[in-house]
């Protein structure tokens, strides 16, 4: 099954800039965005306002001061078409990440994320300036905004589309299991990047990730001096060498596998 990113930076780059409103092309947007829902035995939606690529209704991001969109699609290759997660780890493969937690464990969300998937892999140029579009509405309410693109997945944004970090008042955070040498230009970029612990994950491995990024791992206890990661998805806040500790959630085991509690004893 082809990797998403490795796919898409290949394709691109692509343009994040807004369809025009009224225009011909975003009405046809929408059409090519229906017909995956209807594939995907979704309603089609009336307007984007009905169907939007971007989510606000994610737990964790609505615990942020800064109103925080975040890009959620079938995580791994749960959406039957490519694999989203290309540096994924058994240990945090469906069920154990967080697609079981919270409203993520419905089964029409579940719906809407191989949808958006496949209306990303087969459409990527309409896809990433209708999300631009999102983005600038948002910017225009809000006056700020945070964009995490890899709420379930873990793509090279900051190569995809680049365009990202010229949009003014725009935060862009994500966190990522790639190396962070493969993230570099994301962090050149301006990308807030949180490098995320996996099964595999040794103490020295930790330590030189934290020389350059903040560190998330998984554990049932979160030591003096570490940051409570269940309190915000602030991410853009920390910096290199902060650790922060995450909470089993959803179907994760409470011991073994992600959960590190190795790493926080």
């Amino acid at each position: 099954m082809k990797n998403l990113s490795r796919h898409l930076e290949d394709l691109g780059p692509f343009s994040v800039e807004p369809f025009k409103a009224g225009s011909r092309s975003k009405a046809r947007a929408l059409e090519l965005w229906n017909r995956r829902r209807v594939r995907y035995g979704l309603r089609p939606a009336r307007d984007w306002g009905h169907g939007p690529l971007l989510s606000v209704d994610v737990g964790k991001l609505q615990k942020n001061k800064v109103h925080t969109l975040g890009l959620v699609l079938a995580p791994s290759t749960s959406g039957g078409l490519v694999n989203v997660c290309g540096w994924s780890t058994a240990g945090c493969e469906p069920p154990n990440c967080l697609s079981g937690a919270g409203n993520n464990g419905f089964a029409r969300n579940a719906l809407v994320r191989a949808a958006r998937t496949a209306f990303l892999f087969e459409c990527p140029s309409t896809f990433w300036r209708v999300v631009g579009g999102e983005l600038h509405r948002a910017l225009n309410k809000h006056g700020s905004c945070v964009f995490r693109s890899n709420v379930l997945s873990d793509l090279r944004t900051e190569r995809i589309a680049p365009g990202l970090s010229d949009i003014d008042g725009l935060v862009l955070m994500d966190y990522t299991k790639a190396p962070i040498r493969a993230r570099r230009r994301g962090l050149e970029l301006g990308w807030s990047l949180t490098y995320s612990v996996s099964e595999r994950t040794t103490p020295e491995q930790l330590r030189r990730a934290m020389r350059e990024v903040p560190v998330a791992v998984v554990s049932n206890r979160v030591p003096r001096g570490a940051v409570d990661g269940d309190v915000s998805d602030e991410r853009y806040r920390q910096r290199a060498g902060d650790l922060v500790v995450l909470s089993p959630k959803g179907s994760m085991p409470r011991d073994g596998g992600i959960v590190r509690d190795d790493l926080t004893a």
